[in-house]
């Protein structure tokens, strides 16, 4: 839900709309029995998946 709040807001947001883009991680179904017992583990590969696409194509977008 909160990358869909971000992605409506760069949607609606006055020209020049920014590009939005978002990873993250599945920690649980949204089951009544829910623990936060990945959240962690969850953050942390959301966050390694981040560094590895921006250490593979952060060169495509410095040229503009």
């Amino acid at each position: 839900m909160e990358l869909y709040g971000m992605y409506v807001a760069a949607r609606d947001c006055s020209p020049p709309n920014p590009i939005a883009f978002g990873i993250k991680s599945v920690c649980d179904f949204a089951d009544s029995k829910k623990t936060d017992d990945f959240q962690a583990y969850s953050a942390y590969v959301s966050t390694r998946a981040m560094a590895a696409f921006c250490e593979r194509y952060a060169a495509d977008f410095s040229d503009g």
